[in-house]
């Protein structure tokens, strides 16, 4: 017969069940041999298993810390402690794995010695963590980093400690340039590439100026309405959030998947907003101090700029100048004196003095000028052969005199999109210099290779050639290369930084390849100009 007493005593014992079972934490009780013998509700929805499933199981199978090898082990420890607290993971039914806290108690009940397991999903707790290491390690990174490609390696390698950051993508505004630059990882490393973001979702966050979490369908639907442009392929899952520089909106961090459309979650999206402050800073010092970096050795090189125009003034114009001095002297003061050979070979060489001079002041105005930015190319259509046969016209004088002969076998109408009056420059400069290093009788010849996009210009003659380790030094301005030509001409290598100067402004490309004692081959890239 059931009493008030016993009627009370089941109540307690029905709430005490409810409670346990709708308890926030797993609640599992194993025996010896780790089987399960009871788990509560909590403990069936944070695995996925059916509380039917779970008791058919062991701690083995759902807890890797307890493996079968360290249960006699772990058995005693808790025999003699009675409680202990680890840190371990749970592997659920959807094969997925959840970081927990585990507290097991050891009961003995009548005869039986069993184990009570409360386990804690501290998922939240680890990802705060990765988050404040991965904010520590950012901002240790912005030191350890030599660059800003490796900053953003950093970066999506701690990301990746809490989401799939495969896909990570970091734009970055240039407000001198209509494009951004796009930084993404490719084989281990980050490349960069320039984008122009209107009309992309990029471009859309950024104008937005705040964070998207975007489906498949969402993206199609902007896609509709015009917001964005369309693209070949359409991401099943698109997450971005815009970085700031105070009020602005300088850059934006972007992670997409192409296959799983539950790649990412709003979870993510507020996990990627914590850490774009910190990596907006980042970001920023590291161009800072890569800016400080760029205007120190533009320094440098402009200090040497200035060391080097002033080492030609006064060495370079000096002897020239003595020359003309000396022997325009001796023909004032003892013009008598000397017969008509002598001075037919005293006013030649005021005379070839006279020119040196002029062709060095010429290049060093037109040096000065591309230093200052004074000298802006005016790209057109220009007929290579034309100017090719006025430069060999014009240094007739100078071959013949060495008995060089000069020939061209640029067809006519070889047209290229370039500066005239600079690819003039360029082409004089080097005939001249090859004139000057090809030894007597020999030959210099200038052609071109049309390509699909760029005309290749090649200046080759059958000098005296250039050593291999001085090739590197042709073209640099704080190690220039100087040496006398065939017949004791002297050059300030000026000529050919010229060269590389005007033709870099005109979007292509110059080198030199050449073979000691057989010549050498200078070779250059013009955009072609296509009617």
């Amino acid at each position: 017969m059931e009493t008030p007493e016993t009627k009370q005593t089941e109540e307690k014992l029905r709430l005490i069940e409810f409670m346990v079972d709708h308890a926030a934490e797993g609640i599992y009780m194993t025996g010896k041999e780790g089987q399960i013998l009871y788990v509560n509700e909590s403990a069936c929805k944070t695995t996925g298993y059916s509380r039917a499933e779970l008791l058919t199981m062991s701690a083995f199978d759902i807890d890797p810390y307890f493996k079968e090898e360290r249960r006699l082990e772990f058995w005693e420890r808790i025999r003699e402690q009675k409680v202990i607290t680890i840190e371990s993971v749970q592997q659920t039914k959807p094969g997925m794995v959840i970081p927990t806290e585990v507290t097991v108690n050891f009961l003995e009940y009548g005869d039986d010695e069993l184990l009570v397991a409360f386990v804690k999903d501290i998922t939240e707790r680890k990802e705060e963590e990765h988050l404040k290491n991965i904010s520590l390690t950012i901002f240790q990174s912005i030191n350890r980093s030599t660059s800003l490609n490796q900053l953003i390696l950093d970066i999506r390698n701690e990301l990746s400690k809490i989401l799939d950051s495969t896909s990570l993508k970091v734009i970055i505004l240039n407000p001198q340039d209509s494009q951004s630059d796009q930084f993404y990882s490719k084989k281990g490393r980050v490349v960069v590439r320039k984008m122009n973001v209107k009309g992309t979702l990029a471009g859309l966050m950024l104008e937005r100026k705040r964070p998207a979490l975007l489906l498949e369908g969402e993206i199609k639907k902007l896609v509709g309405e015009g917001e964005i442009r369309p693209s070949k392929t359409t991401p099943r899952i698109w997450l971005g959030a815009p970085l700031f520089t105070g009020e602005n909106v300088t850059g934006i961090i972007s992670l997409e998947s192409y296959e799983d459309p539950a790649a990412f979650t709003e979870h993510h999206l507020d996990i990627i907003e914590l850490v774009c402050s910190q990596i907006s800073l980042s970001i920023q010092r590291r161009q800072a101090e890569e800016a400080l970096i760029i205007s120190e050795q533009n320094l440098r090189e402009s200090n040497m700029s200035k060391d080097t125009f002033f080492s030609i003034i006064a060495h370079d114009l000096r002897g020239p100048f003595n020359a003309i001095i000396g022997f325009s002297e001796l023909l004032h003061t003892e013009f008598d004196s000397f017969n008509e050979t002598e001075k037919k070979t005293m006013i030649r060489n005021i005379h070839d003095a006279s020119v040196s001079t002029y062709k060095l002041l010429e290049n060093l105005l037109e040096w000065s000028r591309v230093q200052t930015g004074g000298s802006k190319p005016n790209p057109e259509s220009v007929d290579l052969s034309s100017i090719v046969n006025n430069s060999l016209t014009f240094l007739k004088v100078q071959s013949e005199k060495k008995r060089i002969k000069l020939f061209s076998k640029i067809q006519f109408e070889t047209f290229a999109f370039c500066d005239e009056n600079m690819i003039t420059t360029v082409i004089r400069n080097l005939v001249s210099n090859a004139i000057k290093f090809t030894r007597l009788g020999g030959e210099v010849q200038l052609m071109a290779i049309p390509g699909d996009k760029e005309i290749e210009i090649v200046v080759t003659d059958n000098g005296i050639g250039i050593q291999t380790e001085d090739l590197q030094r042709l073209f640099r301005l704080d190690d220039s290369f100087k040496t006398g030509g065939t017949d004791g001409e002297r050059g300030t290598g000026l000529g050919l930084l010229l060269c590389k100067e005007f033709v870099e402004l005109n979007g292509g490309k110059i080198w030199v390849e050449s073979t000691l004692g057989e010549g050498s081959r200078f070779k250059f890239t013009l955009p072609r100009f296509n009617q």
